[in-house]
């Protein structure tokens, strides 16, 4: 998990599209993934990042999120939903899109082996809103559910495997992995 990375994994970062494999083309992931761990077992995990965003100079946003109490380090940002990035999460389960020599695989099939939906802290939304947004995760989705600040994280809802997980595709990716290595030098910033 991406709290507890293991020096054996394999991260890469904004993952689009391959370099060509041969001539047999290429892999490509829509939307990109966010990050995207080969862990030392072959597991393949996907992480959709939700953050706070910068606000442009002429508002402040902190008069508009729905906090308890004012946190000045929310100044100058854009409010978020509770939901945001949960479809994106939910696109990640038959992600890749298209893959060398597969085109019958597009959009049906899978790499990975789990997905992650990453959440900043939830102090501006009600204890019951966070409660029962995990609860939809957890009940209608194979999705798990972390949440994160600049000092801890928590696995809130643990992930379940992928049904559409296609173990040949993840295979073809797992042998073909130097076709990534441009997402493999990054720095992670909490807010965007």
């Amino acid at each position: 998990m991406i709290g507890r990375r293991n020096k054996d994994s394999r991260i890469f970062k904004a993952v689009r599209t391959s370099k060509v494999i041969s001539a047999s083309g290429l892999f490509n992931f829509i939307p990109d993934i966010d990050i995207l761990e080969v862990r030392a077992d072959n597991s393949v995990v996907g992480y959709e990042l939700k953050g706070l965003q910068r606000a442009g100079k002429s508002m402040d946003y902190t008069r508009v999120i729905p906090t308890r109490r004012r946190v000045s380090s929310y100044k100058g940002m854009k409010p978020f939903t509770f939901y945001d990035g949960l479809d994106q999460a939910l696109s990640y389960l038959v992600n890749p899109v298209s893959s060398p020599n597969d085109e019958k695989l597009a959009s049906t099939a899978s790499i990975f082996d789990y997905v992650y939906l990453v959440h900043p802290e939830r102090e501006v939304f009600s204890n019951t809103i966070v409660a029962s947004f995990a609860n939809l995760v957890s009940n209608c989705t194979p999705i798990g559910l972390i949440y994160i600040s600049h000092r801890w994280w928590k696995e809130v809802v643990p992930p379940k495997p992928n049904p559409f997980l296609n173990q040949e595709l993840k295979s073809l990716f797992l042998q073909n992995l130097n076709a990534f290595e441009q997402y493999t030098k990054f720095r992670l910033n909490l807010i965007q």
